[in-house]
């Protein structure tokens, strides 16, 4: 696929900064211009898709692991795999609530046995994902 999505996305930065940045005269402008300019220059635009759904899966698992651990039962989905970023990206932010939700939960349950070890080691995990989300 030409050009490929970190193809554009340097395209749009270069006209950010060679024809957008000059016209720009207000200082406050331009400084949200250069951080419009930083973000996007931060992320991997080729590989984003890829990570996304490998993020959604490692979270996806981790979810399964708590509620084997509460159990509860395991639900597998039903519905197709999302196949737009966008679809993949409402997978994510969905399968992220039910992490935190897990985590909250165990939350609860650590404080109220603190000498649960394997529950303690599974929370850290999960919030450990939860952060490099």
């Amino acid at each position: 696929m030409r050009p490929t999505p970190a193809e554009t996305i340097a395209g749009v930065r270069r006209i950010l900064r060679d024809i957008v940045a000059p016209a720009v005269t207000d200082e406050y402008a331009r400084t949200r211009l250069r951080e419009v300019r930083a973000v996007l220059a931060q992320l991997d635009w080729d590989d984003a898709p890829l990570r996304l759904r490998t993020e959604t899966e490692t979270m996806r698992g981790l979810v399964a692991e708590f509620r084997r651990w509460a159990d509860e039962p395991t639900t597998r989905p039903t519905t197709r795999a999302p196949e737009t970023f966008a679809e993949l990206n409402a997978t994510h932010a969905e399968v992220a609530a039910q992490l935190a939700e897990a985590a909250s939960r165990l939350d609860t349950w650590c404080r109220e046995h603190p000498h649960d070890e394997d529950a303690r080691a599974l929370r850290q995990r999960l919030i450990r994902a939860l952060a490099e989300r």
